[in-house]
């Protein structure tokens, strides 16, 4: 303020003594003469000089204003003498402190507009940040460039290099930093950037690259949040000026907002791609009805989806009460046997239990993690998703990756999942009511529509190739005497036992079959008729020496006892047998206290046996012919096998 009051004060004084001066000659001299003519020359000389300093002032400004370059010396028309003598130098020197100004202007402007550019062209983050990094150290004559910055999908409090200029790999001695660590952590803890012209001195300062002098840390902010770290280097001490690390601040909160944005059109697109895949999977499995076709969709879509190391989907095998793998990829098929877990047993079975997902970042920390020694893959992190339906959890589908899973690729996961559930239950409700149409109800074996389905079809083929075909059918001996005797439910479980013996002794291709009342049918393909006469053989002795016990069936219809057993129309199937014995026993005069002691009762079986020959034409005259042999089982006493 001093400065502009002096400024001031001699160019008025300077002003007041030339225009006295003036006045004294014009007052005491005529017109034109000589001191009348002195006096106009001393107004005219400072009125010169006042509009030439100005002029010099327009054409300085006029410069700056197109160049921003310009240095004022070289605009200067009068000496600096005369012009320090009217008072008019300081003007210039503020014009020079201008153009400095100017020029640093100029030079961020066009470092932004540099790095701008540079933002616009990059196709990748880690391109802009390397191009944007190369920039900023050529501009602020640092030695090298490091960019940090957060998992911005982990959530994490580490930041981690992602980009360098002018460094190696050894050069580059810490590659993280955890928040608050070092300068690089104080920096994206508070917020604000650090000179420091002795880094070595600076107590927060850990050692990142190796010859370190001079450094300028600045955080890259989007808003208020930080998303990393810019550092330049030096490896000369005091490298740096307080402009240099104002400008870097400026141009990082550009950074910021560029790598933010980059993030945001990363995650958009993730979220884009998540629904195409929802769509797609949705699509693809109401197009699909058959379990393993379910099962493949949904394994190989999470695990394209995640990047999976492998994907594998358990469902729950009622009888062995153990989860299963059905389907997987990524896994052998030797794994695939191996691994079996029981409800709670292992992440998969406690997910199981519990109807929760739960991830496993690292499975080495996981002690409940259940390891399979004969298992050749080697699993980092592990996520396990619940199968759910009406009628609760029905399996797992496990996932293994080499990092572990972000909560949007969870997400993922859950979604598909879900899809995945609801396919599964309308394929296993198809698959049941597929299996009523084809199976009996009573005994679980095929019924008579798809017996003579399937004999029609192995008829054909038979005859086709020139291939053996034989056709046995069984009846149980006595069987209306058990069936008055010990009851129609006794006789229902006296059929289905021996449907089940009968299935243990037979091969994969070969089809047994409820005929028909207690007549039982099988059709062996690739048989002749000596070979089905052996294994017929095989199946009547097994059946002879099996003694058929009514404490098991009775066990059986015991857990089926209702709270309010005890009415008539609850009586258990034993109940209904005992109360005929016992009746049986009393008419025939016999003690009633020896009736728990009858619990068991053999059984006998006659086969008819029919091979396909020239002389049968179709499959009806195949089953008569069988048929024709089972009655001449039962002519000749029964319990017997004929041909």
């Amino acid at each position: 303020m001093g400065a502009q009051r002096r400024f001031a004060a001699r160019l008025f004084l300077a002003c007041c003594i030339f225009i006295l001066v003036a006045f004294v000659f014009f007052t005491k001299a005529g017109a034109l003469s000589r001191s009348w003519i002195f006096g106009f020359v001393l107004v005219t000389i400072p009125t010169f000089i006042f509009i030439k300093a100005f002029e010099d002032i327009y054409n300085v400004l006029t410069v700056l204003n197109k160049t921003c370059t310009v240095k004022v010396n070289e605009y200067r028309a009068l000496p600096e003498s005369i012009l320090k003598y009217f008072g008019m130098l300081p003007v210039f020197e503020l014009l020079d402190k201008f153009s400095e100004n100017i020029k640093v202007i100029n030079f961020e402007n066009h470092l932004l507009c540099d790095t701008t550019s540079a933002i616009h062209a990059s196709s990748s983050l880690n391109q802009l940040l390397v191009s944007v990094v190369g920039r900023l150290v050529a501009y602020s004559g640092a030695d090298f460039g490091v960019v940090f910055l957060f998992d911005a999908e982990k959530n994490s409090d580490e930041l981690r290099a992602a980009a360098s200029y002018n460094l190696t790999e050894t050069d580059l001695i810490k590659k993280t930093f955890q928040i608050g660590e070092g300068i690089v952590g104080s920096v994206a803890k508070e917020g604000k950037a650090i000179l420091s012209q002795y880094a070595e001195k600076d107590r927060r300062y850990v050692l990142c690259v190796h010859g370190t002098k001079s450094q300028m840390t600045v955080p890259l902010k989007a808003g208020s949040e930080v998303l990393g770290v810019i550092l330049l280097g030096s490896y000369e001490v005091q490298k740096f000026k307080s402009k240099d690390i104002i400008l870097l601040n400026n141009i990082a909160g550009e950074i910021g907002l560029a790598i933010s944005n980059v993030w945001l059109t990363r995650k958009l697109k993730e979220e884009k791609e998540s629904v195409v895949i929802l769509y797609e999977t949705a699509k693809q499995l109401a197009e699909s009805i058959d379990l393993d076709d379910v099962a493949e969709i949904g394994v190989k879509t999470i695990y394209d989806a995640v990047d999976a190391m492998s994907c594998s989907l358990m469902l729950l095998d009622i009888e062995d009460e153990m989860l299963k793998i059905i389907k997987s990829k990524g896994l052998s098929e030797d794994t695939e046997r191996l691994v079996k877990l029981r409800p709670g047993e292992g992440i998969a079975g406690r997910v199981f239990q519990e109807g929760k997902p739960i991830l496993v970042k690292n499975v080495f920390d996981e002690p409940k993690f259940k390891e399979f020694e004969e298992q050749g893959e080697e699993l980092k992190s592990f996520y396990s998703v619940p199968l759910k339906t009406k009628k609760g959890c029905i399996g797992t589908i496990n996932v293994e990756t080499s990092e572990p899973l972000t909560e949007d690729k969870c997400k993922v996961v859950d979604a598909i999942a879900s899809q995945v559930s609801v396919a599964i239950g309308n394929s296993m409700l198809y698959k049941s009511l597929k299996r009523l149409a084809i199976k009996d109800g009573l005994t679980g074996l095929y019924n008579h529509r798809y017996f003579h389905q399937i004999l029609e079809e192995e008829f054909e083929r038979a005859r086709r190739y020139g291939r053996d075909l034989s056709l046995a059918i069984i009846d149980v001996d006595n069987f209306k005497k058990y069936n008055d005797y010990y009851g129609h439910l006794a006789g229902d479980y006296l059929l289905s036992k021996i449907g089940n013996l009968i299935q243990e002794d037979l091969r994969s291709s070969d089809i047994l079959a409820r005929y028909g009342g207690d007549e039982l049918a099988i059709i062996l393909p690739e048989t002749g008729a000596q070979q089905a006469f052996g294994i017929l053989t095989r199946i009547k002795n097994k059946i002879n020496d099996y003694s058929f016990s009514l404490q098991d069936y009775k066990a059986g219809t015991d857990d089926e006892k209702p709270d309010d057993y005890g009415r008539d129309e609850y009586k258990s199937g034993y109940d209904i047998i005992k109360e005929k014995f016992f009746r049986w026993f009393t008419n025939r005069g016999l003690n009633s206290n020896d009736l728990d002691n009858v619990s068991t009762m053999q059984v006998t079986i006659s086969v008819g046996i029919c091979e396909l020959c020239d002389e049968i034409t179709d499959k009806n005259e195949l089953i008569k012919r069988a048929d024709q042999a089972l009655l001449q089982a039962k002519r000749n006493g029964k319990n017997r096998i004929c041909l």
